[in-house]
């Protein structure tokens, strides 16, 4: 079974060599495995309603592509991330390898940003759901970087605690 095609697969090797000259690494093979929910929550040791992807390793585990709400690519853009954070910064926390992975695989979503630094800004709004795991994280690390520059975030990011080996989303 064919996952990608072939438009899809030009773009991921553009994509994955875009993030191994960011991360300075070599390009990284990866897998992707399509597999049922049931699977994804036996990975990840958890049991969550809108979990869609889980990485582990240089595997990617995804819904299959109809049963995935949000974006089938965007999905594996954002988990592709994760491989290279996991091996840059094995154990960092989460808040670094899902800003990192909001960061690369959404820039759309870097809106996010402008919005909440408008005064009008609905902080409810955008802070609560499951949404706020990944916009805070992606708002961290949007800051850090503009603030900071690559060198320092990666030098935080290679200081910071342990958090889990698996990242879901």
């Amino acid at each position: 079974m064919k996952i990608l095609n072939e438009e899809e697969t030009k773009e991921i090797e553009k994509y994955n060599k875009k993030l191994a000259e960011f991360f300075e690494m070599p390009i990284q093979d990866f897998e992707i495995k399509i597999v049922t929910k049931e699977e994804i929550n036996k990975i990840s040791g958890e049991n969550y309603d809108w979990m869609i992807s889980i990485v582990g390793g240089n595997n990617i585990y995804l819904l299959p592509r109809e049963e995935i709400k949000d974006d089938f690519f965007e999905t594996l853009r954002h988990d592709l991330v994760h491989i290279y954070v996991h091996k840059k910064f094995p154990g960092t926390t989460g808040f670094i390898d899902e800003g990192f992975a909001e960061y690369f695989s959404r820039p759309y979503k870097k809106d996010w940003q402008k919005k909440l630094l408008e005064q009008d800004a609905d902080i409810i709004q955008f802070m609560t759901g499951r949404v706020k795991r990944y916009l805070s994280a992606f708002s961290l690390v949007y800051f850090l970087m503009k603030r900071f520059g690559k060198e320092k975030v990666f030098q935080l990011a290679s200081q910071l605690k342990p958090f889990n080996k698996m990242s879901v989303r």
